[in-house]
Parts: C-alpha cells; structure tokens; sequence
C-alpha cells in the first residue's frame, strides 16, 4: 500500500503543518511516511505545497507529484499547480476553478467552520479531519496524538476541534 497526498495553498494556511501532523500520525500508525514541503521565502500568500507520502513499505520518492489524494486550500495554489493528475480532490467549498480531471470531487467549507470555531487559522485541521476520514487509513485518535505532542499548547484543543469537525463534515462523503 502507497498513498500520496499534497496539500495546496498559499502561505499562512497551515497546510505545512497539517502534512506535519498527518505524517506524524502515519509513523504513529506503524507505517514509512516522508513529508517535504515547498514555500517561499514570502511569509503568506505565495503558493506553497507540502507532501506526504504513506506506504506499508520502503519510500523511494520524496515527492507526491500526481497524488491519490489533493488538498486544495485556495483558489490561487490550484491554479499554481494546475498540471496535477490527482485520484481525489478534497476543496475548499468556494474554489470555483478545479481544473483536474479525477475519480472524485469532495467540497467542504473548511473556511466557514474554522470562523464557527472561533479562528481562520484551524481551517488546516478541519481539512485534515476530512481527508483523514475519506483515506480510511488513520485512525483520528492517532491525529490528535500527534497534535498534542506537535501543535503549540495554546492551540491543541481549538485544532482537535477542528479536526473533529473536518471528520464529521466527511461522514456523507465516505
């Protein structure tokens, strides 16, 4: 078994971190895992991607250059790697523009349920929480292991939230 996931957005949306947390989670699982990520040297809103590959054997890539599975956080970051041959998109509800030709299209409001949880900045997690579901190879106890031992304390129990939400906004979609 090998899975490849790439997050996409621009910088400040945390999809570094959450590949962080999904490869910790991985390893946690008693899988190989490799994360790299790509960003600017421009703190936010520049394009940035980060990738996590999955396997239940040896990882000879560092890349997931046409993934199973794509998170796409913004408008901008889908039109900056637009040349992707993904299995599975998980978007952002308001992204318009998804110029991929793929298996399955899952839309959420990641956007909307991090305000509801008081913060912009959980929408990584609530995308992570609904990947995590849709994958069906982590179990989201070992996610937030990894985010208690990851995530800066002041915000370990607003990101178990928001992944908590991201999982359960999924359930129709598994």
């Amino acid at each position: 078994m090998i899975v490849k996931v790439r997050f996409i957005g621009t910088g400040g949306q945390g999809n570094v971190l959450a590949a962080h947390v999904l490869g910790d989670a991985a390893v946690r699982s008693g899988y190989n895992a490799v994360q790299t990520s790509m960003y600017s040297a421009q703190v936010r809103g520049a394009p940035t991607r980060a990738d996590v590959i999955i396997s239940d054997e040896e990882i000879f890539d560092i890349r997931a250059e046409d993934p199973d599975y794509l998170v796409a956080m913004s408008q901008d970051a889908v039109m900056a790697f637009r040349n992707l041959k993904p299995r599975v998109v998980v978007a952002e509800e308001h992204i318009l523009n998804i110029p991929y030709e793929c298996e399955k299209i899952h839309k959420i409001h990641a956007i909307k349920i991090s305000k509801e949880l008081g913060s912009i900045s959980v929408q990584n997690m609530v995308f992570l929480g609904f990947l995590i579901r849709v994958m069906r190879v982590i179990d989201i106890k070992v996610v937030e292991e990894s985010i208690r031992d990851i995530v800066s304390p002041k915000w370990v129990e607003i990101d178990i939230k928001a992944l908590r939400r991201g999982w359960d906004a999924a359930g129709n979609s598994v």
